[in-house]
């Protein structure tokens, strides 16, 4: 099958089908599943009772959740270790290269990926990382009596609780608890976005220095 005549929309069937043809026809695993992530069509779908949510708000792409699916869909035909080393490689990452991806997605998709990247996976690292630095802070003596609130007013000026409150005004929510991990991401990233409106440039170019030097550092340990 030549991938130039592949259709350049296809729903979750075709694009099953199309992969499987390509994997049989010796198209590399990367550029298989890229390809027919590139075209799918579809935003969200249930699955064997799993809900696949692709998209946050038409604006975050999260495409590893699709490849996940159709992964999971090709078990007997993909190796594990093959299935893992795609997972991971570094245009998973925000700074790996991306030009892959710039070949495979149409522009409004690989923005939308750009998003999921910095908007939500370094959003949370970012999270993790001041977290980290101010339990160790604590333990050294340098700070007393550390809690996540300082994270969350270090990074948006608000205590969590209140930052939280803050989000279900703007969204006209109500939150308890994240009932599913893309309800947290939609949180992220907000919480991105926030950031960037009421932080410095000087305080944004360190917080994704810092984010981006701990996702590649446990990349490295793996």
């Amino acid at each position: 099958m030549n991938i130039k005549d592949i259709p350049t929309e296809l729903n979750p069937n075709e694009g099953l089908e199309i992969f499987t043809k390509l994997i049989n026809n010796n198209v590399s695993l990367e550029e298989s599943i890229l390809t027919i992530i590139g075209r799918w069509v579809v935003k969200e779908e249930v699955v064997d009772n799993v809900n696949y949510q692709y998209w946050i708000n038409d604006e975050v792409f999260n495409w590893l959740f699709l490849a996940s699916r159709i992964l999971d869909a090709n078990k007997d035909l993909i190796k594990m270790d093959l299935s893992l080393s795609f997972l991971f490689n570094t245009y998973i990452l925000p700074g790996g290269d991306q030009t892959i991806l710039t070949r495979a997605f149409p522009p409004y998709k690989y923005k939308a990926h750009l998003n999921f990247l910095y908007g939500v996976l370094l959003e949370e690292s970012i999270i993790i990382v001041n977290d980290m630095q101010g339990n160790k802070e604590a333990l050294s003596g340098l700070t007393k009596n550390f809690k996540n609130d300082s994270t969350y007013l270090i990074l948006y000026g608000y205590a969590y609780d209140e930052f939280i409150r803050l989000y279900e005004y703007e969204n006209k929510l109500q939150i308890t608890q994240f009932n599913s991990l893309n309800d947290y991401y939609n949180f992220l990233y907000w919480s991105w976005q926030y950031r960037i409106k009421n932080s410095t440039p000087e305080k944004i170019a360190y917080d994704t220095h810092t984010g981006i030097s701990y996702l590649w550092n446990l990349k490295d340990k793996k």
